[in-house]
């Protein structure tokens, strides 16, 4: 028996991601890391002096859903490493990051920097590649 039009049940829609979902990339089984695209320090760019010292390229985030991430920052190497953990909108790697925008494709973190250094926030925009 054919069903009556407008009686079929709705698709259901499909669940948004949760934050930790998205903030998760699991590259052994997605082959996604965040790759960093640009810096800014208090608001204005810094991407070609970091780039100039740290090489963009190089710097990413593999976030995983055990606990633990790889990835290089400011020169600093991760592997394995367990020191990050994700409470509201506060990603804590060894320092603390604020994740200050979130979606399936691109995170925006920010770090308020010591006193005395070269700038007081400095805010790292990465894409999911």
């Amino acid at each position: 028996m054919l069903p009556v039009p407008g009686t079929e049940e709705p698709e259901p829609e499909p669940e948004a991601p949760s934050p930790l979902e998205m903030l998760v990339t699991d590259s052994l089984s997605t082959g996604l890391v965040w790759q960093l695209q640009q810096v800014q320090l208090d608001g204005a760019d810094f991407t070609a002096a970091y780039d100039q010292v740290y090489q963009l390229d190089n710097s990413y985030f593999d976030i995983r859903s055990d606990g633990t991430f790889s990835g290089a920052l400011l020169g600093e190497t991760y592997y394995n490493d367990p020191k990050w953990q994700a409470e509201g909108n506060v990603l804590t790697l060894t320092h603390d990051y604020i994740v200050q925008g979130l979606s399936p494709t691109q995170m925006v973190l920010e770090r308020t920097l010591p006193a005395g250094g070269p700038g007081e926030v400095v805010t790292y925009v990465f894409v999911k590649e």
